[in-house]
This record gives structure tokens, C-alpha cells and sequence, in this order.
């Protein structure tokens, strides 16, 4: 079975990672991790929406991660405000694609992801590995990927045709003065 091919398939994976944790580092640091203060912060209100200080943790983990920059606690304290602005600018974006009734499969959550293990060189476990090796959660990649998907489809819906009705519009104008 190569890749995610079904939201079975990543709740198994998802299920596998929280056993592995619980059975290597012990129920009791897991719990930990997930009572920890930061879980039950908001960090901003976006509308109808929280973001709490985890989701701004595991945003900060993730750009520290794809920049390849030293994870310090200056880096994140620099970082963290523009983190913040894309969270809270995501977070409009997937409210408005909403509001549109633009709606994203799993599956095209799961083929970005797979493109994106490929793209690191890595198999699938090898990039949730190294993921999780860097603070990161499977759900948070697979979140900001659905939001990001979201949103293309919500521009290439709603712009995309008038553009393209302009075009026609003025290549309609054209051979009429040339006619």
C-alpha cells in the first residue's frame, strides 16, 4: 500500500505515531504534552475561528523546518509574529473558500503530501518521520496543504472565468476590426 490513499489510511498512520509515542515515551510524557498550557491558549480570534498558541507552535516548527534555520528561542520570538499573520490570513481565506462552498477532497490533501515526501527525497514514513522529528504533526502539514488547496480552488473559481471572459472578449473585438 504506497502513500495515503484514504482518510483510512492517514487516521492508521496518525493512530500508529500516538501508539508508538505512548509505548516509547511513556503515557504520562504524552499526556503532558497534550495538557500542556499552550494547547488551551488563543493566540488570535480570526472571525468565527481560534488560533491557539499549539497551532501557532506547530506553524512556527513547520516554517523553522522548511526554512532550514536554526530552532532557537530567538528564531522562533523573530518569526513568530509573521507566522501569526500568515495563520490569521490562511485562516480568512479558508473561511471565505467556505463561505463559497469550495470543498477539498482528502485525497488531494494526501497527493500533495505524497508529492511532497517525493519532493524530499523520502518516502512517506520517512518524511512523517522526520516531521515528527521536527516537532511537527502530520495534522498540521495536512491542514495548512488543505487550506492551501482551498484557496487556489476558490481563485481559480471565482477569477479564472473572468479573466478568461475578458480574453475572449477583446479576442471577439479584435476580429471584428479586422473583419
Amino acid at each position: 500500500e504506497r502513500g495515503l490513499k484514504t482518510p483510512t489510511r492517514l487516521f492508521r498512520i496518525g493512530f500508529l505515531t500516538c501508539s508508538l509515542a505512548i509505548m516509547f515515551a511513556g503515557p504520562s510524557r504524552v499526556l503532558a504534552a497534550a495538557t500542556d498550557d499552550t494547547v488551551q491558549r488563543i493566540a488570535a480570534v480570526v472571525n468565527d475561528g481560534v488560533i491557539s498558541e499549539y497551532d501557532l507552535e506547530q506553524r512556527l516548527s513547520l516554517a523553522i523546518s522548511t526554512m532550514g534555520v536554526a530552532n532557537s528561542s530567538q528564531t522562533r520570538k523573530q518569526l513568530r509574529p509573521r507566522v501569526l499573520d500568515n495563520l490569521i490570513s490562511e485562516k480568512l481565506q479558508v473561511q471565505e473558500a467556505r463561505e463559497q462552498e469550495i470543498e477539498i477532497e482528502m485525497e488531494e490533501v494526501d497527493e500533495t503530501i505524497e508529492s511532497l515526501s517525493r519532493q524530499n527525497d523520502r518516502t512517506l514514513a520517512e518524511f512523517v518521520d522526520l516531521l515528527e522529528d521536527g516537532g511537527i504533526t502530520l495534522k498540521t502539514l495536512a491542514e495548512q496543504v488543505s487550506a492551501d488547496l482551498m484557496w487556489r480552488k476558490l481563485v481559480r473559481v471565482s477569477f479564472i472565468p473572468r479573466i478568461s471572459d475578458r480574453i475572449d472578449m477583446r479576442l471577439i473585438g479584435a476580429r471584428q476590426i479586422t473583419s
